[in-house]
């Protein structure tokens, strides 16, 4: 299924990690504070890194999910 960008969620959430996008920027979060902020240098990468980025978040958190 192929999603359209108001469609994709732009903020998810791992334990207390979570990961937001907004426009070109991805912003991880850790019990609210900001830990880092990664730019997406071509806009027509924009939601694969989002995802490259909250799949990592995910692993970090959740180790056991590694091999999802």
């Amino acid at each position: 299924m192929n999603m359209t960008k108001k469609e994709k969620s732009t903020k998810e959430k791992y334990g207390t990690y979570e990961v937001r996008l907004k426009g070109t920027m991805i912003y991880i979060y850790n019990e609210g504070s900001l830990q880092k902020a990664i730019e997406v240098k071509d806009p027509n990468l924009t939601f694969e890194r989002f995802d490259e980025v909250c799949k990592m978040v995910e692993v970090k958190v959740f180790p056991q999910r590694k091999d999802c």
